[in-house]
Parts: C-alpha cells; sequence; structure tokens
C-alpha cells in the first residue's frame, strides 16, 4: 500500500524531508485539455506545517493529491493513490506533471488569492470497539480542502475510501461504499457516523492531526504521567497511602494498556481458574502476570490477597488495600447520571465493573458521543435487576482515558 505511505507522509504522520518555504501556502490551476483526455482538470493544492495535500477535480470525480518535496521546492506526486508524477517550481508557478490510465497530464499552478477553508488540514479520529462482530477498534484519517473531504476508514478486517462535501456549516453528506453517512466539523473536532457495511452502524468522533508543537508538549505530558505512573505504583505496593485515581489516570500511558482487549484478560482466567482449583501457586503466577499487564484491575489484586491471606498476610492486607483503594476511585468518580457527573474510566473493564457493581445486567444500548463540553462519553442502557423487579437505566462514562491511550500509542509508533 505504497499510497498509504504517501498519505499518510502527506498528514504528518511520518517523517519527511523539509518542504521550501517557497512552497508554503494554497496554490490552484488547471490542467488543460490533452490527447486522450478531452477534459480540463482543475488543480488545487497547499502545504502548511511541513504537510502536502490537494485535489484535482474533474468530470468524473475528485481524486486526492498528495506527495513530498525537498527544500529546492521539486518533488513527486501520486494523484488518487495509483498515479505518480512529479512537481518543480518554475518561478512564479508550480508545476506538476503525472499520467493517468488515459493520458498524461500537465498544470501549472498559480498562488491562489483564496484564503485557507477554516477546517482546511489533516484530521484523524478513533471510533471504539463495540460488540461482535465489531469487537476492535477503527482509525479514520481524513484530508480537507475547501469544501471537499478526502479519507479512508482503517480497521481490521478493511480498509474504506470515503468523500464528502461540506456546507457552510462544516456538515456533509458522506458518499461511502457499502455504507451511508453524514460528518459535521466543528472548530477542532469532529464527528461521523455511518450506517451499513461491516458493523451495521459506527460513531467516530476527531480532531485535526497535532501539528509539532503540540506533538512536542504531548511528549512531555506523557513522560510525565510515566513517572508519576511509576511512582505511584510502587507506592501502592509498598503498602503507603496514595490517590488511586491519578493512579488510574496515568495508566493510559503504560504501554501495555489497552481501552478493550486487554492482556490482563487471559493470565486473570488463568488464575482464576487455578485459584478455584485449589493452586494458588499457579495462581499467583498468572496474577502478576495480569498486574504487570494492567495495575488497575482490583479483581487481580482482591484474588491474589485471598491466595495469600494463610501464607503472607501483611501482603495480603497490601493487596486488599489496592482492590479496594481502586473500587472505591472508579465509584466515586461519578454517579452515571448525566455527562456532567459520569463514571470516569480508564478501560472497557471499568464499564463492566460499574455496571455488575450496580447489577445491571443486561445492556440493551451503548452510544458513543462528544459532549458540548469536548469530552467523550459512552451512554450505555440496561436492565436494572433487583429482585423479580427489572428497570430500564441509562449511565454514562466518561472514555477520555480512551483517546489520550489512543494518542499515546500512535507517539509511541513515531518514536
Amino acid at each position: 500500500m505504497r499510497w498509504l505511505t504517501t498519505l499518510l507522509l502527506c498528514l504528518g504522520l511520518l517523517a519527511q524531508p523539509a518542504f521550501a518555504d517557497t512552497l508554503a501556502g494554497r496554490w490552484s490551476g488547471a490542467a488543460p485539455v490533452s490527447p486522450g483526455c478531452d477534459y480540463e482538470s482543475r488543480v488545487t493544492l497547499q502545504t502548511a506545517d511541513g504537510a502536502l495535500h490537494g485535489q484535482v477535480r474533474t468530470v468524473n470525480g475528485i481524486y486526492s493529491l498528495g506527495g513530498e518535496a525537498g527544500a529546492d521546492g521539486s518533488g513527486t506526486i501520486l494523484v488518487d493513490h495509483v498515479s505518480r508524477g512529479t512537481l518543480h517550481l518554475a518561478g512564479d508557478r508550480l508545476v506538476l506533471d503525472w499520467r493517468n490510465v488515459a493520458c498524461q497530464r500537465h498544470a501549472e499552478l498559480a498562488r491562489s488569492d483564496t484564503a485557507p477553508g477554516r477546517f482546511d488540514g489533516a484530521w484523524q479520529a478513533e471510533r471504539l470497539a463495540m460488540a461482535k462482530p465489531c469487537n476492535a477498534s477503527t482509525t479514520l484519517s481524513l484530508v480537507v480542502i475547501g469544501d471537499q473531504v478526502m479519507g479512508e476508514a482503517f480497521a481490521p478486517w478493511g480498509s474504506s475510501a470515503f468523500t464528502a462535501t461540506l456546507d457552510a456549516d462544516g456538515a456533509g453528506q458522506l458518499q461511502m461504499r457499502l455504507a451511508k453517512g453524514a460528518v459535521r466539523f466543528s472548530g477542532d473536532r469532529f464527528q461521523m457516523g455511518w450506517v451499513g457495511g461491516h458493523c451495521g452502524s459506527e460513531v467516530a468522533l476527531g480532531d485535526r492531526v497535532p501539528d509539532a508543537v503540540k506533538l512536542a508538549a504531548m511528549r512531555r505530558t506523557r513522560e510525565q504521567a510515566q513517572d508519576a505512573f511509576t511512582s505511584l505504583a510502587a507506592a501502592a505496593n509498598a503498602g503507603r497511602k496514595l490517590d488511586y485515581t491519578a493512579l488510574r489516570a496515568a495508566s493510559v500511558h503504560n504501554a501495555q494498556w489497552a481501552f478493550f482487549n486487554n492482556k490482563a484478560e487471559a493470565p486473570m482466567s488463568q488464575g482464576e481458574l487455578a485459584a478455584k482449583g485449589g493452586d494458588c501457586d499457579q495462581a499467583l503466577l498468572n496474577l502478576d502476570q495480569a498486574i504487570a499487564y494492567d495495575f488497575t484491575m482490583d479483581t487481580a489484586h482482591a484474588l491474589k490477597a485471598d491466595c495469600l491471606r494463610k501464607t503472607d498476610p501483611r501482603r495480603a492486607r497490601i493487596e486488599d488495600a489496592i482492590a479496594n483503594g481502586l473500587v472505591r476511585s472508579l465509584m466515586t468518580s461519578g454517579n452515571g447520571k448525566s455527562e456532567k457527573t459520569a463514571y470516569v474510566v480508564t478501560t472497557g473493564r471499568e464499564i463492566d465493573d460499574v455496571l455488575a457493581n450496580r447489577h445491571i445486567e443486561v445492556r440493551t444500548r451503548h452510544n458513543e458521543t462528544r459532549g458540548s463540553d469536548g469530552h467523550f462519553y459512552a451512554v450505555v442502557q440496561g436492565l436494572h435487576v433487583a429482585g423479580k423487579r427489572k428497570t430500564l437505566q441509562t449511565v454514562y462514562f466518561n472514555i477520555d482515558a480512551f483517546v489520550v491511550g489512543r494518542q499515546d500509542k500512535r507517539l509511541r509508533e513515531r518514536s
């Protein structure tokens, strides 16, 4: 998938050569009629913050344009992910040459007086994992130029390209293979929803791709959080008092963290089976592995305490204190009645823990949304069971940790 590498270069997500300062800004022009292509193409190109992206508009549709340039203003381009070409500066003109399936194209672009659109640039988003068959995250990469949106959704089961034309309010209808949907941009955020395809109904929430300054700040925050997590986990293991809410918040920067499909789940299940069979020696090995993957797994600490109660009562008390501190931090983080009072969770497992503690046994609906305050929320409806009485309840969860954790993962991948 060479075109994806080029697209990511354009989005600023991969290392790339320095762009010439002389290229900075917006360029536009036309590729005239040529042998084999009896139509004119309009070309728009924009560079900012070291990223190059654009579009080619023809009678047949709108096609993505990306590429890379060196310090002398010359480089290579890729149109519609498949047609390769070159670009170079010639006086005050930017010259592009490429070949599509039908003909050779040539365009000379001039600097455009058109101000950049308020949503111009590169964007990214995540869709949370849901129930099967959608129990994995989907990531989205988008480029906006003027009123045109071009992007692709990537999931373990495949990828799907999409386009949209935005109205004056930043909203548009998605053109997507096997699905229909809509997208809306507002400030530095956007929300995209679609119906059809592999998962039926999906919603993704996203932001602009961070620039170099923001990336540097994110790296500093990540390093501080990693140090805090290490110190807080050490304090917990030593039996000292600590802020378990701060520990849980910092845990998303652990390299083993995952909101769903946590690596700790398998050794935790093995530890439960071993403990149930009376083999605490094996159970402790499994539980230590689970805790290494996810220190915030309160059930692992609680079961470890049970196994140690006779052989090491002091260590058992420490593990009990950790388990109780984690549960208390989770259950007092909110009451789940609204976005403002949502439970603050750091993993999907904590959502399950809250529902279990509140005796909500059957989920009837689970949606993700972005509140007016900019935070991310999961809204879960389920049946609360009290004896023979069953009532439908709605519970709100703050899932900012999902976004923070995924950003942290992308930072690790770029390091």
